[in-house]
C-alpha cells in the first residue's frame, strides 16, 4: 500500500517522498547553524545579566505536584521537574524510530521555563541537523506513481 503524503512529501508515519538536493541540504544546515549561533549569543546575554536573572529566579514558581494536579504539559511542566514528553511517552511519526532527549529543570520558576526552552532549542537543532544528514539525496523529485520507487524511510 502506497502511503499518501502531505503537501510536504512527508507524512506523520515518517514516509519521505521527495529527495533533498545536496546544495539545499547544505544551505539548510548552514542557516540552522547560524540561527543557533545567534540565539546562543542572545541567551548568553540574558543568562549573564543580573537584572534578568533577578526577575527570572524565584518568580512564578510552581511545584511538580501543582503542575501535575493542573494537568500541565510541555516545557512549563518539564520546568517543574516532571519528566513527561509526548514524543517519548506516546511516540508517533519519526519519534517512533528516534528521540530527542527530554529537557527538564526542577525549580519551577521563570528561569526554569526559559532554561528548558533553551535546552529544547539546542536539542531540536541537533535533531534537525542529524535528520538533514540522513535524508535521501538527489537532484530530482522522486516518483510517487509506482510503489516503492524513490521512497525512503528515515529513522
Amino acid at each position: 500500500m502506497l502511503r499518501q503524503p502531505f503537501r510536504t512529501g512527508v507524512d506523520p508515519s515518517g514516509w519521505c517522498g521527495v529527495r533533498l538536493e545536496e546544495d539545499r541540504a547544505g544551505e539548510m544546515d548552514r542557516r540552522l547553524e547560524k540561527t543557533m549561533r545567534e540565539a546562543a549569543g542572545a541567551v548568553e546575554l540574558m543568562w549573564n545579566h543580573a537584572t534578568v536573572l533577578g526577575r527570572f529566579e524565584g518568580t512564578g514558581t510552581l511545584t511538580s505536584e501543582t503542575a501535575a494536579a493542573l494537568g500541565m504539559v510541555g516545557p512549563a511542566a518539564r520546568a517543574t521537574g516532571l519528566f513527561h514528553d509526548v514524543r517519548k511517552d506516546h511516540p508517533y511519526s519519526i519519534f517512533r524510530f528516534t528521540h530527542i532527549p527530554v529537557s527538564t529543570w526542577d525549580t519551577g520558576d521563570v528561569f526554569a521555563r526559559a532554561y528548558v526552552r533553551w535546552l529544547e532549542m539546542q536539542r531540536s537543532s541537533q535533531f534537525l541537523r542529524n535528520q538533514l544528514r540522513s535524508l535521501p539525496r538527489g537532484n530530482s523529485p522522486s516518483s510517487r506513481s509506482r510503489r516503492g520507487e524513490g521512497t525512503s524511510w528515515f529513522p
